[in-house]
């Protein structure tokens, strides 16, 4: 049955009336519908008509692929319709009533996008610091720390640089870190260089990008805070400036895009309490709820 549709459709390209449709040399496509529709395919009393398939077909594609095109969705629109007319063969009245569902899926659907628009138009999403800070430290409980977190610097430069290695020791095992003579200095002797004083970094980051073998990361962190590793032919000089155990209150600055989206959530779910109770009372005050 498929393999004649296709021969059927092929001879329709050839007849003239699909062939302006796949000639990729018309600049312009006109397609004008038959009198009498022409079928490509049925599955029991569900027929395919050639004007379902006409617009899957790009202006300018090829006759070639405009076929394999056309192939492909006779071929699956047949075997989802076999699918289909089994189940509702075997199946219930009840179970294959769905007007309820989708009247339900309807109106939910209806609602999302008008409470999303009004969203768009009308909800504030402008958080300033104070309420994130207030925010936090009205809700410390609730922001515990899942990780270790640091502060730190650290410089990568080959092994035979003796000179510069120690003089960049010296620069990170002082007690604050002078950044103007650590840039300085580890731009021209350093094959890379990072450091980061002001955000909190995950210490399982680090141990990604850097050599750093541990199986006690808090015990780590707590009896280290200049590195030196050896790794020929590179040496690694790594300080941590500061340090928070997981377990404990995660630091505002790590906080700051969460507790904007937890307030800014909490905005739209009062903006929809209104506006679902405002369009009730609107309602009641023009009559027209009736309550029997």
């Amino acid at each position: 049955m498929i393999n004649k549709a296709f021969g059927f459709f092929f001879q329709i390209c050839l007849s003239g009336l699909c062939i302006m449709l796949l000639l990729s040399s018309c600049n312009q496509l006109k397609f004008n519908q038959p009198v009498t529709e022409n079928v490509l395919a049925r599955v029991g009393n569900k027929y395919l008509y050639e004007s379902d398939v006409i617009s899957l077909v790009p202006k300018g594609t090829s006759a070639e692929d405009s076929l394999s095109i056309v192939r492909n969705y006779i071929n699956n629109w047949v075997r989802n319709q076999v699918v289909v007319q089994k189940a509702e063969s075997q199946l219930s009245d009840d179970q294959t009533s769905f007007e309820q569902q989708l009247e339900e899926y309807r109106n939910s659907l209806l609602v999302y996008h008008y409470q999303t628009r009004l969203l768009e138009q009308e909800l504030d999403t402008l958080v300033t610091e104070m309420e994130i800070e207030q925010y936090y430290n009205e809700n410390k409980s609730n922001f515990e720390l899942k990780d270790h977190i640091v502060k730190l610097a650290f410089c990568k430069m080959m092994e035979d640089s003796v000179k510069p290695i120690r003089e960049m020791r010296k620069i990170l095992k002082a007690d604050s870190l002078d950044v103007e003579a650590f840039e300085k200095y580890a731009a021209h002797h350093a094959v890379e260089f990072f450091y980061e004083l002001d955000n909190w970094l995950y210490f399982s980051d680090i141990q990604m990008m850097l050599p750093l073998q541990t199986f006690d990361q808090e015990h780590y962190l707590r009896n280290n805070n200049f590195i030196e590793i050896q790794d020929a032919p590179l040496v690694y000089l790594i300080r941590f400036f500061d340090y928070e155990i997981k377990d404990g209150i995660s630091p505002l600055s790590l906080e700051i895009d969460n507790i904007r989206n937890v307030i800014i959530n909490k905005r739209k779910v009062q903006f929809i309490k209104k506006l679902q109770q405002d369009i009730f009372n609107e309602a009641m005050q023009t009559n027209e709820i009736e309550i029997y």
